[in-house]
């Protein structure tokens, strides 16, 4: 029976039926005002800058989207591993562009019914805190 780590590290990139397949991550970010005011002064489609930025560190961008409100964007990335995640990560946060940033490990439903699984074999061991 195996762990409910376990059963999510299964998901953090790997081999499956005999090729590789990465993790996929969403990234939701919001800018700082100024770098939404160098934005509106200089439109441009950013896609090819976090594009290079993600493949440099040996993932794959599979989309950039906007939106309006209080989250300014979300980025779904490939990324072979969750250190990979979090180096790309590190350098959004590092160009001081960005007011907030939050990773996110996106599972597939289909792939969840595994983690699900060892969660029930894990349930009957749980003790509340304090219990």
């Amino acid at each position: 029976n195996r762990s409910v780590g376990q059963c999510v590290s299964d998901h953090v990139g790997g081999y499956a039926n005999g090729s590789y397949r990465m993790a996929e991550f969403a990234y939701f970010f919001s800018y700082k005002a100024e770098t939404w005011a160098r934005m509106i002064a200089n439109p441009s489609d950013r896609t090819p800058a976090v594009r290079s930025t993600v493949e440099d560190a040996g993932g794959e961008l599979k989309a950039l989207y906007y939106t309006m409100g209080e989250l300014g964007g979300l980025a779904i990335i490939d990324a072979p591993d969750s250190d990979t995640a979090a180096a790309i990560g590190l350098v959004i946060t590092g160009s001081g562009a960005f007011d907030k940033l939050t990773i996110q490990q996106l599972i597939t439903a289909a792939d969840f019914v595994s983690v699900l699984s060892s969660a029930q074999g894990t349930a009957p061991g749980y003790r509340h805190p304090g219990s």
